[in-house]
């Protein structure tokens, strides 16, 4: 068998090669649960690159990039540093995978390529990671392994990513199924990849040749008019700047009692502790039920849990979710973004001891009690009321600097 013939029993394999060299564009990203690269300056909402309505910013980038230097750095046995990667202009090959990545995804947004909560959650049960003896670990094992990742991960973060993934593929293989590649490529390719030249060469020192020769003043002319541009001086510009006083622009204002408790008000979340909730939960599957019938047994089991019923033995008996099942349904400490949002925004609303309706999540039905709550109260504003203060008189002075600035370069 020829090389050639080799090369078309295998033609399916080099079509999808080849179409993944034409198709640059599209780059399936696989995030690897990543966390900032200490060189990037800018604020984290500056902006480096718009892909359509998308904006990159310093911050996402930066959680892109130290995530692969815990890659490489976890591969190499601590070796790789940012200086290593900035080197191998790593930083700008990940930026442009980046844009190449949404420029795909706004593509497949434009062709309407959609991937559904039940194409997201396959995917994640049957990757091994999330397997134990060929079965899905369960909802509490798999959410504890997303948060042991360095850095974690949220559920609702990794769901998405996957759901990025699987958007990517199906463009890819929407965009290459039509390619078809011939005889007549397939020889071409395998001439330029083999084809090979035996060259023999002499070479001659310039210097060798200079003795005797002069440049008229002729030659010089027309030389400088075919060069002219090698000669350019460089544009000069003589600058003049005004330095703004920020700080002293800052002692300049006081703000109002009504000021502070404004602030204060509107910005309540910044002063308030977090809830710290501990919840149990009792998983019903609906993927291989009747809807209608799983619906029916999950208010069932909130009844009789609402009457008395101990919560702990009905997950032991009911519940779908191996993970929690033998504990009782007990899901331990659950924090914001740790939970499916569908579930985190139920669990959180409950009051202590307080049992849920059914609460629909991509998982199946959950019924869920909060076993314990506490926090969710705010600091006093005496407490925090100076750093208000603080807070708005640098604000003031940002933006008289700012009114002054574009003032001074109008004039």
């Amino acid at each position: 068998m020829t090389m050639l013939d080799g090369m078309r029993r295998h033609k399916g394999w080099l079509k999808w090669s080849l179409a993944l060299v034409c198709l640059a564009f599209v780059f399936l990203y696989v995030p690897p649960l990543m966390d900032p690269a200490p060189e990037l300056t800018g604020g984290m909402t500056d902006v480096l690159a718009r892909i359509g309505e998308h904006e990159v910013t310093v911050g996402e980038f930066r959680a892109i990039y130290l995530g692969q230097l815990q890659n490489y750095q976890a591969q190499s046995g601590g070796e790789i540093t940012t200086e290593i990667l900035r080197s191998m202009g790593i930083d700008r090959q990940l930026l442009q995978q980046v844009i190449d990545e949404y420029a795909a995804l706004a593509e497949a947004e434009r062709l309407g390529v959609t991937v559904s909560d039940a194409e997201v959650r396959e995917r994640i049960v049957s990757l091994p990671s999330f397997q134990q003896n060929g079965q899905f670990v369960g909802e509490q094992a798999y959410l504890e392994m997303l948060r042991l990742q360095a850095p974690g991960t949220s559920p609702t973060q990794f769901e998405e990513d996957v759901r990025r993934g699987l958007t990517l593929e199906r463009l890819q293989a929407a965009v290459t199924n039509w390619i078809t590649i011939s005889d007549d490529d397939l020889h071409e390719e395998y001439i330029n990849r083999n084809e090979r030249v035996r060259v023999s060469a002499i070479s001659f020192r310039a210097d060798d040749f200079r003795e005797g020769l002069e440049a008229t003043v002729e030659d010089v002319d027309a030389l400088y008019e075919q060069s002219s541009s090698d000669y350019l001086v460089p544009e000069k510009r003589r600058l003049r700047f005004v330095i703004l006083d920020v700080p002293a622009l800052k002692e300049t204002f006081t703000p109002t009692d009504a000021d502070v408790q404004s602030y204060y008000n509107n910005n309540l979340d910044r002063y308030s502790e977090a809830t710290t909730l501990r919840a149990s939960h009792i998983l019903l599957r609906t993927e291989e039920s009747d809807l209608a019938e799983v619906q029916a047994r999950a208010e069932a089991l909130v009844e009789e849990a609402r009457g008395g019923a101990d919560f702990a033995a009905l997950a032991q008996e009911h519940s779908d979710d191996e993970g929690t099942k033998a504990l009782g349904g007990d899901l331990g400490l659950v924090a914001p973004g740790q939970m499916v949002p569908e579930f985190e925004n139920a669990a959180f609303a409950l009051e202590q001891d307080e049992i849920s309706d059914p609460v629909s999540s991509m998982f199946g039905l959950h019924i869920i009690k909060a076993t314990e709550k506490s926090g969710g109260t705010s600091q006093p504003l005496v407490d925090v009321h100076d750093d208000i203060v603080d807070l708005l008189k640098q604000e003031s002075a940002d933006a008289r600097a700012s009114a002054l600035a574009e003032a001074i370069a109008a004039e």
